[in-house]
């Protein structure tokens, strides 16, 4: 099963045969998926030129009429479902921002040792 790196649930329906299909494609070893924000909000980045899968997410949207939301005859706010679309990403194709930092002060550190 495919599930989310941060929340740890598991895709459903559709998403699930997508990210399935594209887990098998490119040999993935991680089932770990999440957007581009996910992982940077986990330390990790997105490497150079990878590229993601899309994937919807049902949301419900607030009709407005300008500024405020509409309501129906009985007062509740007018909701429409609506398809928001997501790009995700395998945690293969990410990397850990921690070891960038520790290996660029290693290297500054080494620097530093050699004068």
């Amino acid at each position: 099963m495919q599930i989310n790196y941060i929340t740890q649930n598991e895709y459903s329906g559709k998403n699930q045969d997508h990210l399935t299909a594209q887990f098998e494609d490119k040999n993935y070893n991680s089932n770990q998926w999440a957007t581009f924000m996910q992982f940077k909000s986990a330390n990790r980045m997105v490497q150079k030129g990878e590229k993601g899968v899309r994937i919807c997410k049902p949301v419900k949207k607030f009709l407005k009429d300008g500024e405020s939301v509409l309501l129906d005859d009985k007062g509740k706010e007018k909701t429409k479902n609506v398809l928001k679309k997501y790009s995700v990403f395998n945690l293969e194709q990410t990397k850990s921002l921690e070891k960038e930092e520790v290996k660029e002060t290693f290297n500054i550190m080494s620097i530093d040792t050699l004068k």
